[in-house]
């Protein structure tokens, strides 16, 4: 999304995104002092330039960026052949529905890959697929946060969707939709492709992603909303007293100084970035994910 005028980097938080979340009223676990219900965190990030096609763009990293969010995950959904087939699932029409296929780094730098299918949910009678898309495959890569949601009933009809801490933060439609202050995103929390902070003096665009890869029985996917999204700046007063979070610390990386003769690397030697790509050349003073560990060279 685009805003008629470019949102300005300032003290505070910068920019409010609402979205429907909420704690739930009876949490069998949890009861009142709850932190679940409906909680479907969505991973921001910002552009800047003068269209999208010129755009960079950044994520705002959140409380799990550096500790759970997996960088570079990667999925491809494939159209489905029929809008109604077998199912036995409890709130399904059709059981193997769309059929998916995904693959992404772990924490020790190994590749993982996954396949499966999403129901049809009986009350989501229309296809899920965009029909003005040509295309039989549909891929989208970026960030994926921990999974979230407990079957609180064992049976598939309770599901509770938790936040990931009281003061978790950074996510869109990730705490009660009542929550102006962690409803609210700062600018400065802009990190490249490395998790390197990026100074930006203003943003010109704004996405919004689906955090999590999670189906919830009957209640389907796990999907942002977002219902509303204001440049705070423009809120009378706001820039006298404004949101302030202070973001987690980045935390240690456990360097270590590998010992290489040839830079060309290859096989079980094998360098990569933190975000999963080899590389066959690496660069003095920069970080890589090495037999699983964390070096600089």
């Amino acid at each position: 999304m685009k805003f008629d005028h470019p949102i300005e980097n300032k003290p505070g938080s910068d920019i409010l995104i609402l979205g429907n979340g909420f704690y739930a009223a009876n949490d069998p676990i949890y009861g009142s002092s709850t932190i679940g219900g409906s909680i479907e965190p969505g991973i921001v990030y910002v552009g800047v330039g003068k269209n999208l096609e010129e755009a960079k763009w950044y994520e705002l990293a959140g409380s799990e960026y550096y500790t759970s969010e997996i960088h570079d995950f990667e999925i491809t959904y494939h159209k489905p052949t029929a809008e109604s087939g077998e199912h036995s699932q409890f709130g399904s029409s059709h059981d193997n529905y769309i059929k998916w296929e995904c693959s992404w780094t772990d924490k020790n730098g190994e590749r993982r890959d996954s396949t499966g299918y999403h129901c049809k949910n009986v009350y989501h009678r229309q296809s899920y697929w965009p029909l003005w898309e040509g295309k039989d495959e549909l891929t989208f890569k970026g960030g994926k946060l921990p999974n979230n949601a407990i079957d609180t009933s064992g049976k598939g009809t309770y599901w509770v969707l938790y936040r990931y801490a009281k003061d978790a933060y950074g996510y869109a439609d990730a705490c009660p939709a009542t929550d102006s202050l962690y409803s609210s995103f700062d600018i400065n929390w802009a990190v490249d492709d490395e998790g390197n902070q990026v100074v930006l003096d203003h943003i010109d665009f704004i996405r919004v992603k689906t955090g999590i890869f999670q189906y919830c029985g009957w209640l389907g996917e796990t999907s942002t909303e977002v219902s509303s999204v204001l440049d705070l700046h423009l809120v009378e007063g706001y820039d006298d007293n404004p949101y302030i979070i202070t973001p987690r610390k980045r935390p240690s990386t456990g360097i270590q100084l590998p010992t290489v003769s040839d830079h060309q690397m290859r096989g079980d030697a094998a360098y990569y970035t933190l975000t999963g790509q080899r590389v066959e050349r690496v660069e003095r003073g920069k970080i890589y994910i090495h037999k699983g560990k964390k070096v600089v060279f």
